[in-house]
């Protein structure tokens, strides 16, 4: 006779995680963040709508149907770009890009001899480059710099608008018809309607106001919902400066964030957004909070030069980390998302309906199927976590649902699979890993998109 032998029965249970979205910022209603899958790192994956997919890539860009490779001084760097179109003497439609290195020379590109021409103006302490309609409706281009406030015909011709002794700066402002530009002593200056040229003090047209140093200089400006925002050092003022100028009303407003950096201040889809030394704030018009903290901006304090541009509701942040790493952080003003994209091209500016920017000595564009720089990818990684399961389990299935050539990886901490997927639909893989927290990553290429995520976990306990 035998004695059956008990034993403790292994009890299983399935379950199954769904995510319909993925993003970097954990924002949004409980359900929706249920549903969502969030990176803990990432760049140059665009999840604006929802999905994953690769964001712009860089091609050549040809001016008047040339590529022109060859910059003067190119070396030093590019710090701001602009389109401008016109008409020769021929009557053929033209196009001139001009560039302002970080030296702050000014350059125009001659196609005729794939040459550019140096300006005698100079900015070497960072430029604002404004279009502007005149009376007769002719679109050119303001330049503001430290050295003075410059119109360009968008030919050939620099013509100087304000150069005084207290000079102008690059935080500047278009508002209703009127150039606003800080200069030296913390004043705001500002020209009569329709007319750069005219700067003398008028209290109907014209003038300057003499702000508080308490705040220290001005840093920024920006309109938004039909007044003029004035960003300084250390705190931030709203300027109705919509009729005479004897009318202007100046009011403070409540700011107890970090010192704002220079070169910063943006406005996309009725936010403004800045750079600050505790991180990014965004501005709604009467209040500035912490923006995008998941991502830990730390710039450098010292010795800061960041730059922006604006280009189809997005805002594009450029910066130096602490670690004296180069970052560009891109903000979609419609679904308030943020990401990383690569910060390699250089002189990133949204001018005329295009994306420029200077890359391996040449005028560049960027743009949506294009390569992304050498040695860049498109990638977004998950750290390790429960996902919401707690204890010892097995992943058994992931099911992922998109398009295109997509790298998935899975990982428990001391074992790792990968897959290589070309996805037309939805494909199933089987990891069986356990482990109780997990991590995963996607690399996508170029053309691809991830549109959703269902994972299957086994639980295994007594």
């Amino acid at each position: 006779m035998f004695l059956k032998k008990d034993t403790a029965a292994v009890k299983t249970a399935a379950k199954k995680v769904v995510y319909k979205r993925f993003s970097f910022l954990q924002e949004g209603a409980e359900g929706e963040r249920k549903k969502t899958l969030y990176g803990v790192s990432g760049e140059n994956c665009n999840v604006a709508e929802g999905g994953i997919k690769p964001f712009l890539g860089v091609r050549e860009y040809p001016i008047d149907g040339k590529v022109v490779a060859a910059f003067a001084d190119g070396s030093e760097g590019v710090a701001k770009m602009a389109s401008a179109f016109y008409t020769d003497k021929a009557g053929n439609a033209r196009e001139r890009v001009i560039y302002v290195s970080r030296r702050g020379t000014v350059f125009w590109c001659d196609t005729n001899n794939s040459a550019y021409t140096v300006e005698n103006e100079s900015f070497p302490d960072g430029v604002n480059i404004l279009p502007w309609t005149d009376a007769s409706g002719k679109e050119q281009l303001i330049f503001c710099g430290k050295s003075g406030a410059y119109l360009f015909d968008c030919v050939e011709r620099f013509s100087p608008l304000y150069i005084g002794e207290d000079g102008a700066s690059a935080a500047a402002c278009v508002f209703h018809d009127r150039l606003f530009f800080a200069s030296k002593g913390c004043k705001l200056r500002f020209c009569a309607p329709l007319a750069p040229t005219v700067w003398e003090a008028d209290s109907h047209e014209s003038g300057a106001l003499s702000l508080s140093r308490e705040w220290g200089e001005i840093v920024g400006l920006a309109a938004l919902k039909e007044r003029l925002y004035v960003f300084f050092a250390r705190g931030i003022a709203r300027l109705d400066a919509r009729g005479a100028a004897k009318d202007f009303v100046l009011e403070r407003l409540s700011y107890g964030g970090g010192e704002i950096f220079p070169c910063s201040v943006g406005e996309v889809d009725g936010r403004v957004y800045f750079l600050a030394t505790d991180g990014v704030y965004r501005f709604d018009g009467d209040r500035a909070q912490r923006a995008f903290e998941p991502f830990g901006v730390a710039p450098k304090k010292e010795g800061q030069v960041c730059d922006y541009t604006v280009f189809e509701g997005r805002y594009f942040l450029d910066y130096t980390a602490v670690d004296g790493s180069k970052k560009r952080l891109v903000v979609d003003g419609r679904s308030g998302e943020a990401f990383f994209m690569t910060a390699t091209p250089t002189g990133i500016s949204g001018t005329n309906g295009r994306l420029l920017c200077f890359y391996e000595d040449t005028v560049c564009a960027f743009s949506e199927n294009e390569p992304l720089p050498e040695g860049e990818k498109c990638f977004l990684k998950k750290g390790y976590t429960d996902f919401g399961i707690r204890g010892r389990k097995l992943l058994r299935s992931a099911r992922i649902k998109g398009r295109g050539n997509v790298r998935f990886e899975v990982s428990n901490g001391y074992e790792r699979h990968g897959y290589t997927l070309a996805l037309d639909g939805e494909r199933t893989v089987f990891p069986l890993v356990k482990g109780e927290r997990f991590s995963l990553s996607f690399e996508l290429e170029i053309g691809s998109e991830i549109l959703g995520l269902e994972l299957g976990f086994v639980l295994i306990g007594n």
